[in-house]
């Protein structure tokens, strides 16, 4: 439908432009899914209806229009290059990241081994059926797999993870393919057919299901509050606090931040990182700069390794921000108590993000 091909290309530029930008992903996937579309119309059509098909004509539009914007847009030439090629301090040398088949064997690890197996089954039950929906998420997952394999510098599970309802959607399938079998044979036998038997079974299934720790967990992650799961799990509250930053900045101010790899995703650029747990990983993997500092492994910005340095800095700097995240300035691992002290007997009261789970320090001509 080309309505609602149009609709899906407005909600993924959406989606890039102020979600993520990995979101290209799915774009690649829904060419893959076209192109896949069209050859197999091309076997079953005569005569010009071969060519002249909207899986055709639509693929070779979008073949058309990406030579384009790779000639006439430099900009984004530029950035799918830098893109293509970067690759961050953590991911370089021996890293496991450089491993080609990392996201493979994170798929197929003992952890999600079931999770696996039902989807490759499912892959095989897509193909044997032709089901067109299953198509769809079949190319949606495996194109971001093939460019995080093969075309970009570095492999991490985490990216992986924004398509994988995908994984889980097709592994679902061959289990439900799976019970539909299963209660096709109920109904034959006399034995099974019988209602206490059946809902016996169905009650013991859904009871593992519920007692599984997972689907516990899975209710939580709703009601999680940013800064209580380290940032891991809702980073909207940086999202916030970076706004706040970005109104009220000048020229010249100093910017120092807990997660600057944070506070970067959301336009605000860390001159400082003020985090030992982040210090001591920088240590222990050798990450410096040229001029020999410590820097941060995610965002590549300088560790502040003292007090005496966080003091000497707010002198240098008449004015300056300091982003912190209340689980971090309250964890000694991260924040030594001395710093914490610092911190909040001498930048005054800091303003707050709606949870008050980061907080932004400002302070003007400190003395």
């Amino acid at each position: 439908s080309i309505p609602w091909l149009l609709v899906c290309l407005i909600l993924i530029w959406i989606s890039t432009s102020y979600v993520h930008l990995l979101t290209l992903f799915l774009l690649f996937g829904i060419l893959l899914y076209l192109f896949s579309m069209a050859l197999v119309t091309l076997f079953k059509e005569r005569g010009i209806k071969k060519f002249l098909n909207k899986y055709t004509v639509t693929s070779l539009l979008g073949v058309l229009v990406a030579i384009g914007m790779w000639i006439f847009l430099p900009k984004l030439r530029e950035m799918t290059r830098y893109f293509l090629s970067y690759t961050p301090p953590w991911a370089a040398g021996p890293s496991s990241a450089q491993r080609k088949l990392r996201l493979f064997e994170f798929l197929i690890s003992p952890d999600r081994f079931p999770f696996a197996a039902f989807f490759f089954l499912g892959g095989v039950q897509v193909i044997t059926r032709r089901n067109k929906l299953g198509w769809i998420l079949l190319w949606g997952f495996i194109a971001p797999l093939f460019l995080l394999t093969f075309i970009f510098t570095h492999r991490v599970p985490t990216y992986l993870f924004y398509v994988y309802p995908f994984f889980l959607m097709i592994a679902a399938f061959s289990f439900v393919n799976l019970l539909e079998s299963e209660t096709s044979i109920m109904a034959k036998d006399s034995f099974l057919r019988h209602k206490l038997i059946k809902g016996g079974l169905l009650s013991l299934f859904f009871l593992i299901f519920i007692l599984s720790p997972w689907f516990r967990i899975t209710l939580h992650i709703p009601f999680f509050g940013d800064g209580v799961t380290n940032m891991a799990v809702t980073p909207d509250e940086w999202k916030e606090a970076t706004r706040i930053v970005r109104k009220r900045v000048k020229d010249g101010d100093l910017i120092i931040s807990s997660l600057p790899q944070v506070a970067l995703y959301y336009k605000v650029h860390s001159d400082y990182g003020l985090n030992w747990s982040n210090l001591k990983q920088a240590k222990e993997k050798e990450f410096k700069n040229k001029d020999g500092r410590w820097v941060d492994v995610y965002a590549g910005v300088k560790c502040i390794e003292s007090l005496n340095e966080l003091k000497s800095l707010l002198k240098t700097y008449p004015r300056g921000w300091l982003l912190v995240t209340k689980y971090h300035l309250e964890h000694v691992i991260i924040t030594p108590p001395e710093v914490r002290k610092f911190i909040e007997e001498n930048l005054g009261k800091p303003y707050k993000t709606k949870r008050g789970t980061v907080l932004i320090y400002h302070w003007n001509n400190l003395s």
